[in-house]
């Protein structure tokens, strides 16, 4: 007979698997929204300021606000979903070693990698160099 542990920690465990995947997914609609957003911007303020007549200082100013806000925004909230999913990433491991899933993917060599770890290259960068583009665009003199 299955102990009654055992059953609920696979349940725990399937809820985090979920909770994994929700978060997943949610660091790419950030990502993309933003990104998009961010070229979006990037492109239209090049064709506002090389159409002919270049923007007077406070438009340009209020687009590289708005460009600094965005980015810091999505900045911090990519930084806290990927603190959710650390935790929940936390959590399976507890579960995996509890469940002995965890010996038996070091056995087969079959460990997951931490993509909630912190790396150089990620969505928070890609959103600082697109953001730094767009502020560039809205600031930098136009000859």
């Amino acid at each position: 007979m299955i102990q009654p542990d055992y059953e609920l920690r696979v349940l725990a465990r399937a809820a985090v698997v979920s909770e994994i995947a929700f978060r997943t997914e949610k660091l790419w609609r950030i990502f993309s929204w933003a990104s998009a957003i961010l070229i979006g911007l990037t492109g239209g303020i090049i064709a506002l300021r090389t159409g002919g007549r270049d923007l007077t200082v406070w438009p340009r100013v209020f687009l590289a606000a708005s460009v600094f806000s965005l980015a810091t925004y999505t900045i911090f909230w990519l930084n806290q979903n990927l603190k959710l999913e650390r935790s929940a990433r936390d959590a399976l491991e507890n579960h995996d070693r509890a469940l002995r899933i965890q010996a038996y993917n070091e056995e087969i060599g079959g460990i997951l990698p931490r993509p909630d770890e912190k790396k150089l290259l990620g969505y928070q960068l890609t959103v600082f160099v697109l953001a730094t583009a767009a502020f560039a665009s809205a600031v930098a003199p136009i000859n």
